[in-house]
């Protein structure tokens, strides 16, 4: 590895936690993956950028404002809020990745995510 120049770096504890803070406000941390924050961790930690053609990436990237190129496609073009609502009774449930469920417990429709 030292002959390829390859830095291996693992995000803090305190990146970590501000990442899953911001991703949570976006409505975002239920479509990282533990690697998506890792990177957006270790970006913000690091002072970094990042390339990505994820838009949750981008979206969440540029709420922490980390620099960030896309791969392939153009990327997004302004940041977006989300938020988990029910689609038959409009009860509003919280960004949590350990929320898994679609199903509204009260009324028993399916729960999507919607534009804040």
């Amino acid at each position: 590895m030292d002959q390829l120049e390859i830095n291996i770096l693992t995000p803090e504890k305190d990146d970590l936690r501000r990442i899953e803070n911001l991703a949570r406000s976006t409505g975002d941390i239920n479509g990282l993956s533990p690697v998506d924050i890792d990177v957006l961790a270790v970006a913000i930690g690091a002072g970094g950028d990042i390339a990505t053609d994820d838009h949750r990436v981008q979206n969440v990237a540029e709420s922490a404002g980390i620099t960030w190129v896309p791969v392939i496609g153009k990327g997004i073009s302004e940041k977006w809020n989300w938020i988990r609502k029910c689609k038959g009774c409009g009860r509003i449930w919280p960004n949590e990745p350990d929320i898994a469920s679609d199903e509204c417990s009260d009324c028993g429709s399916k729960i999507r995510l919607v534009r804040k």
